[in-house]
């Protein structure tokens, strides 16, 4: 998948994924650990504390469909930092490098995309 340097990453059996995949996609069947943390969950094994009581009641349900909250953002499970090592096998990478930097820069003067579309 890419280097060990690469940014933002964990790395898993070798692999480096990417911080930005939600931890949901992590815990499904696409990687085999959905019924790990299920089980966790049943046992009473404790989520952290900001993740939606919907998506506790789904995991221990053993509801794949993903949630959504009422303003369109998906609702995942919460972990806690020790949890990704502990329950995911994922251990946080210790170096990074940034292929790019952006500064983008705005204008008061400068129409936004939306007033001119």
């Amino acid at each position: 998948m890419g280097s060990s340097s690469e940014p933002s990453a964990y790395r898993s059996a070798g692999s480096v994924i990417p911080l930005a995949l939600a931890a949901a996609r992590l815990a499904r069947e696409t990687v085999g650990l959905y019924d790990d943390v299920r089980a966790r969950v049943q046992r009473g094994d404790q989520l952290h504390p900001t993740q939606h009581q919907e998506v506790t009641d789904a995991l221990i349900a053993g509801s794949r469909t993903p949630l959504w909250s009422d303003k369109g953002k998906e609702l995942k499970p919460q972990f806690f930092p020790d949890q990704l090592a502990t329950w995911l096998g994922l251990d946080l990478a210790t170096d990074g490098r940034a292929a790019r930097s952006l500064f983008p820069r705005t204008s008061p003067a400068t129409p936004s995309r939306s007033a001119t579309t």
